[in-house]
């Protein structure tokens, strides 16, 4: 049955249906248009604009009585948001693919990208676009990318609260779960990382999975192990830690330990040493889902890192590290990391700051701070919340510049930056950070 046809079943009787959207910025042509009510403003108010976009007709609230555009095919549902994400649970059940699921602090989409590719190529796959991990993303990619032929879904699980995630697993219940990591993103609302842990923990919650991975090295992975009820393979990074994949590398190669077995990975097109760990979570959940190791060597070669996680950009003799996409504190001293490598250039670092951790805040920046002290010789900051940062470099007296206004900082920018730099770019999703690489190279969208 194909998707229209589902719909149509489900009471949505319209012939031509391109995609589902729930941003009225994003309609095209054939879209089918959900009006759901938003922090800032209500899809209701945008009826007359998708109309004229083109959309193909609009699911609303059953209780709106604001103006509809004339012949405009609307469906009044009790509750918009709710129709969503049944359909999407019910389009799963009629497809019946088998699901990965991946949550974590972060990796979340690098994973999901790299399990993407290696598994595609021997069976068809559907996988949740973006970073669309909430509540309205993850139904809405769902029935935008799973099609009939698909035989397995992967999809991204993001959480802000407490019974978050296992909401989203009785839209999408996994087969196969993974945790990537634990860390202090979305600390505030949340009393400690071990209630994160437990939050990130309910991917292991729904009766239908049977395959629960996780990282042992991330801190409070017991918890994680306490809460999976099927069974249970973990993975490391950390040649120290027992787990069933284990991360090694020599002075040539990187390599994985599979339940006592040595499997040498080919040397791959990877900017950064922290993304094989995204590698080793992918290769967890892609064996567990059948693939031989000869079929894995065959795709690795193929990874691609998705935009803004350790992107090398090089313009006008300037290396950039495009890591804009979001920031959090383990991630943070990884991209610092991979800017140190870089010995015979002047080494800039442009951080802004991290939200969401609460109380955390200043000694989570305090102590980024002192770490980019090690080999960092010129820092930009952006936002209030760096001002531990700036305390720690002036002190140390060592060239900073810090503003809470994006536009000096890329007019510094300009100024200073000088050919045979290297400039590690990264920041929360708050700070639009990959507006400084949209600015300073035009031509290569961040």
């Amino acid at each position: 049955m194909s998707l229209i046809a589902f719909l149509q079943r489900s009471g949505i009787s319209i012939h031509n249906i391109r995609h589902i959207a729930v941003d009225s910025r994003k309609v095209e042509q054939g879209d089918l248009f959900f009006a759901l009510p938003g922090a800032r403003c209500d899809g209701h108010q945008f009826l007359q604009e998708v109309a004229q976009k083109g959309a193909t007709g609009a699911i609303i609230d059953r209780n709106f009585t604001g103006s509809i555009p004339e012949q405009f095919p609307i469906f009044r549902v009790d509750n918009p948001l709710l129709t969503l994400q049944n359909l999407a649970r019910d389009w799963i059940q009629e497809v019946h693919p088998l699901i990965i699921a991946i949550t974590g602090s972060y990796g979340k989409t690098t994973t999901k990208e790299f399990i993407a590719c290696l598994l595609s190529p021997y069976h068809p796959t559907a996988f949740t676009s973006g970073n669309h991990n909430s509540k309205i993303g993850m139904a809405m990619s769902i029935l935008n990318e799973l099609q009939p032929e698909h035989t397995h879904l992967i999809v991204e699980m993001g959480m802000e609260q407490k019974g978050e995630i296992a909401h989203l697993t009785q839209i999408a219940p996994p087969d196969i779960a993974l945790v990537t990591a634990i860390g202090n993103a979305h600390i505030k609302n949340f009393k400690s990382i071990e209630e994160i842990a437990q939050a990130k923990a309910e991917i292991f919650s729904h009766p239908n999975t049977s395959t629960c991975l996780f990282n042992i090295a991330t801190p409070h992975s017991s918890i994680l192990g306490s809460a999976a009820q099927g069974s249970i393979r973990t993975f490391s990074p950390d040649a120290s830690k027992n787990a069933f994949w284990v991360l090694h590398k020599n002075d040539r190669q990187y390599f994985i330990n599979e339940a006592g077995t040595h499997i040498a990975l080919p040397k791959l097109s990877l900017s950064s040493p922290h993304l094989y760990e995204n590698v080793l979570a992918a290769i967890a959940a892609c064996r567990s889902a059948g693939l031989e190791w000869g079929q894995i060597a065959h795709q690795l070669l193929s990874l691609q890192v998705p935009t803004g996680r350790s992107n090398v950009i090089e313009h006008n003799g300037i290396l950039y590290i495009n890591d804009s996409y979001n920031a959090s504190e383990t991630p943070m001293r990884a991209a610092l990391d991979h800017l140190f490598t870089y010995t015979s250039k002047r080494k800039v670092a442009v951080i802004g700051q991290m939200t969401g951790l609460a109380s955390l805040s200043k000694e989570t920046h305090e102590r980024i701070g002192e770490y980019a002290l090690q080999n960092v010789d010129e820092l930009y900051c952006l936002g209030g919340d760096c001002a531990p940062i700036i305390d720690i470099w002036k002190r140390a007296k060592k060239p900073y510049f810090w503003t809470c206004d994006l536009d000096k900082l890329i007019f510094q920018l300009r100024l200073e930056l000088k050919t045979d730099d290297v400039v590690l770019i990264k920041g929360s999703r708050s700070n639009q950070m990959e507006k400084i690489l949209e600015t300073l190279i035009p031509e290569i969208p961040a």
